[in-house]
């Protein structure tokens, strides 16, 4: 009778390793930012939003979405589905544009006809609320009682950067570190009950 209380112990030892481990590797932030090197692609390194508009409707969306590409206009849009926003403010750029630099703070400047110009900034909004995304590729609709806005520069107040050629993406779970944790476990259980495993 006691080689089964102590085969059970063993049980509820393993378990709870097992549920400690996951509840590690779930807690650990969901997004992580990645390199892309495109010039249009923007991740925000810290608190704030993209302020995007919708023209059919003149509302502001809010989005941590950074996969912009330039229109017609030589404006940053974001497309969605069959639908294009456009950043807010809306920063323009010279057709004839070769390049695009974003500093941290949020300075866009574009070289044309051999010459870097200053093109725009970069406001972030800062959720006054407290309201989360679902998710960083999600563009969501606020009214003022869920989401109350300040934009600010990045760096500014507590804001984020921005950071030009990364993206925000999931994060994908640590399974090695799972699966060390249940070969940790495994051994645990061998060592406390030798007779069962």
């Amino acid at each position: 009778m006691s080689h089964y209380r102590f085969s059970l112990r063993g049980l509820l030892l393993g378990t709870t390793l097992i549920a400690l481990g996951l509840s590690v590797i779930l807690e650990e932030p969901q997004f992580v930012l990645m390199k892309t090197g495109k010039q249009c692609d923007f991740a925000i390194a810290g608190d704030g939003f993209f302020v995007l508009l919708d023209e059919e409707s003149a509302e502001l969306l809010h989005t941590r979405s950074g996969t912009f590409t330039l229109d017609a206009d030589g404006r940053f849009v974001l497309q969605h589905g069959q639908a294009s926003y456009p950043l807010e403010p809306p920063i323009h750029f010279p057709t004839a544009s070769a390049e695009i630099a974003v500093s941290t703070s949020g300075e866009v400047r574009a070289y044309s006809h051999s010459a870097w110009s200053r093109t725009g900034q970069f406001l972030l909004a800062s959720n006054m609320n407290g309201v989360p995304l679902t998710k960083p590729q999600s563009i969501e609709r606020y009214t003022e009682k869920s989401f109350r806005t300040t934009s600010k520069c990045p760096g500014d107040g507590g804001m984020g950067y921005v950071l030009q050629g990364w993206l925000e993406v999931p994060r994908s779970i640590s399974w090695s570190r799972f699966i060390a944790l249940l070969c940790f476990a495994f051994a645990l259980g061998r060592w406390l009950c030798p007779k069962l495993l």
